[in-house]
């Protein structure tokens, strides 16, 4: 990615009052030394900094897991007061992507993807031999994160060289890519996502990745193309160095961590009939995938790794939609969607020419030749604009630059193109904005349809109203009162289900 993507124009006066998104966003731009001079100014003169990020963004979503609980009681009760909570809605029970949700984003999920849909980027290291994918720090090209290729159906760590790997790497592609982030998707659902295994049916993921409507394919044959994607995954390794402070010893020489484990650890169930030759169910009539994060997420950090919740708090939305993209026909355009729906920078402006490069295959050569043919620069404006209407039915927004892509230069334009067109369409530069999931679009239009989760905050306050002691409540939910006093100050997570039963117990003990 280039700097284009590092943007953030958002003015802020409060950290609490900005959405977890710009949160992300801007502690990206902070650790990468990207961020805008007047950002770093106030959060420096309050005193903010990248760890204190990390602790509010925590907070945050911690509190926020749940996303429609109305709180209907008055802080300052009377005698008698009866505090009510709506039901949580959740989507622990659901096995398929539903409208927009919570996806993992963080960088390892990033590169991960990264690594498998740029299989041409894969590189044999000189020393060891080894196939490598890397991705370089943006401020500091000694921090990187690589992806390496294990042997498969092993516990241990066993890399593969160049050779070896090269047949995994070329099972890699859209369609892994695709399975990658739908585990991103049930990673947020764990109520710890860095230290929950959670198992998916492989007929749940046939409507998952958008297969229920391919005929090319028997339901059994998707099966075992869904068990093959998911041994090639869990062949992905990650390893993470990162600079992790001056040596105590040696103040002039840097401290580092470098870490190396699965992204996925990943387990294939195949249900069906034995061939007695093989010993192996040929044809499954049913697969169950069972899934772990990987260990990078108890100390893929910031600040060197030392909030080890953190690590897949970091989250984006997945929109249903995406899988209904064609991926042989519109690849580019699924690719978009979907790099665009990680990342937290994806209200850029960017250039048509860097849009082609960074998500269709061989789209240098094609933008040459189409320099010097008429009928190529047709067909590749005609693909950019079937791009843009593409996105645009599955409910993205693009928005144009208007001093750089001119009215008409649009797809919807029934102007006739202009003399230079070609070399204006590749520095015209529009962003591509993912759906809003539809709870944010509701808040924007009717804030009261939007119920409020309920934090520590208002446990505390709560039973303070009700002349409430932390012992007196934490007796009678039998746990101890330090640990009713964490949930009350955000330093332990605070569930929703906890949340209401708090406050019936309040209720409770106010009232006797």
């Amino acid at each position: 990615m280039n700097k284009e993507h590092f943007s953030l124009t958002t003015e802020i006066d409060n950290l609490d009052d900005l959405p977890i998104e710009t949160l992300i966003n801007i502690q990206r731009l902070y650790e990468d030394n990207n961020l805008p001079d007047h950002i770093k100014f106030f959060l420096e003169k309050e005193g903010f900094n990248s760890e204190k990020l990390s602790e509010l963004m925590s907070k945050y979503i911690s509190n926020s897991k749940s996303s429609k609980i109305n709180e209907k009681y008055n802080h300052k009760a009377h005698e008698n007061q009866i505090y009510k909570v709506d039901e949580e809605i959740t989507y622990e029970d659901k096995t398929f992507i539903y409208d927009e949700e919570k996806m993992a984003n963080g960088m390892p999920i990033y590169t991960g993807y990264k690594a498998m849909v740029e299989k041409d980027a894969w590189i044999e290291e000189t020393i060891s031999n080894l196939a490598v994918y890397r991705y370089e720090g943006k401020s500091n090209a000694e921090n990187y994160i690589k992806h390496y290729i294990n042997k498969g159906n092993t516990k241990e760590i066993i890399t593969l060289p160049f050779s070896e790997a090269i047949q995994i790497i070329d099972k890699f592609g859209i369609d892994t890519a695709k399975l990658h982030l739908i585990l991103a998707v049930h990673a947020c659902r764990q109520e710890k996502p860095w230290d929950s295994k959670f198992t998916i049916k492989g007929s749940d993921l046939i409507t998952a990745l958008g297969w229920h409507k391919r005929t090319d394919l028997t339901i059994t044959e998707k099966l075992k193309k869904i068990s093959q994607l998911a041994w090639a995954i869990n062949c992905l390794l990650i390893q993470v160095k990162w600079i992790y402070g001056k040596s105590k010893k040696n103040k002039n020489v840097n401290q580092i961590a470098i870490e190396t484990s699965r992204i996925w650890d990943i387990s294939v169930k195949e249900v069906g009939k034995e061939n007695p030759l093989t010993e192996k169910v040929d044809n499954p009539e049913e697969i169950e995938i069972t899934v772990r994060p990987g260990l990078w997420t108890y100390s893929f950090l910031n600040e060197g790794g030392q909030i080890a919740q953190n690590a897949l708090y970091h989250f984006s939305w997945l929109s249903e939609s995406i899988m209904s993209i064609d991926p042989y026909h519109e690849e580019a355009a699924l690719r978009i969607a979907m790099i665009q729906s990680i990342a937290a920078y994806r209200d850029s402006y960017i250039t048509v020419e860097t849009w082609l490069k960074e998500n269709l295959n061989g789209a240098g050569t094609r933008i040459e030749k189409a320099k010097n043919c008429k009928v190529t620069r047709s067909q590749l404006k005609t693909y950019w604009d079937n791009i843009l209407n593409t996105l645009k039915n599955v409910g993205f927004t693009v928005n144009f630059d208007p001093e750089t892509y001119p009215e008409w230069l649009r797809p919807d334009s029934q102007a006739k193109n202009k003399r230079g067109y070609f070399d204006i369409l590749l520095q015209a530069r529009v962003s591509i904005t993912p759906p809003t999931p539809t709870y944010l679009r509701e808040r924007k239009t009717n804030p009261k349809l939007i119920q409020k989760t309920i934090t520590g905050t208002d446990i505390k306050k709560a039973r303070e109203s009700a002349g409430l002691s932390l012992a007196k409540v934490a007796d009678y939910l039998k746990i101890h009162r330090s640990t009713l006093s964490k949930k009350e100050s955000g330093d332990r997570i605070l569930k929703q289900d906890e949340a209401k039963e708090i406050l019936k117990v309040i209720s409770i003990l106010q009232d006797s």
